[in-house]
C-alpha cells in the first residue's frame, strides 16, 4: 500500500478512512482504477469486487460499504 493515502485524496474523508482501516483489518486486495475515481475492494472468498466511487456520496457510500464488509467478514457471534 505504498500510495493509498495519496489515490485516496479524491474521496470523502470518512471513507478514505473506512476504506483504508477494511484494507488493514482484513488484508482485503484492492486496485485504483486510475482516473476514475474509482477503488475495487476484494475479498477472499471469491465474490465479485465492491466498488468504491469518490463521487457517490459519504453517508451512501459508507452505508453501502459496511453492508459490504459486515456480509464477509462477520461472524456468527458477532451478529448474535
Amino acid at each position: 500500500m505504498p500510495d493509498l493515502e495519496k489515490e485516496l485524496t479524491a474521496f470523502p474523508r470518512g471513507v478514505r478512512q473506512r476504506v483504508a482501516e477494511v484494507i488493514a483489518e482484513h488484508d482485503c486486495r484492492y486496485r485504483v482504477q486510475s482516473g476514475s475515481g474509482h477503488i475495487l475492494l476484494y475479498a477472499d472468498d471469491g465474490s465479485r469486487p465492491f466498488k468504491v466511487s469518490a463521487s457517490r456520496m459519504e453517508e451512501r457510500t459508507l452505508r453501502y460499504l459496511n453492508r459490504w464488509v459486515a456480509a464477509r467478514w462477520s461472524s456468527p457471534q458477532e451478529e448474535a
